[in-house]
């Protein structure tokens, strides 16, 4: 296999990664706004929030190594 289609593999895939990450994080953001509008969440229990927030972060960081390595190299 040649290093061009490794590569144009690698790209795919990685995209693949990332347009997966995104449209889970989109829908536990989603999911978790119907349960903040039923008042599932309070003052003393707001774990789950905080962990869909550290998720989306998580997916911010695949974005911010997986850019440039794409694109920029």
């Amino acid at each position: 296999m040649g290093a061009t289609r490794l590569r144009a593999r690698f790209e795919r895939y990685s995209a693949g990664l990332l347009l997966a990450l995104g449209a889970a994080g989109i829908g536990v953001l989603l999911w978790m706004l119907i349960r903040v509008n039923k008042g599932h969440f309070n003052a003393e229990y707001y774990v789950p929030v905080e962990n869909v927030g550290l998720y989306w972060h998580l997916v911010d960081l695949v974005w911010i190594f997986l850019f440039p390595t794409l694109y920029l190299l």
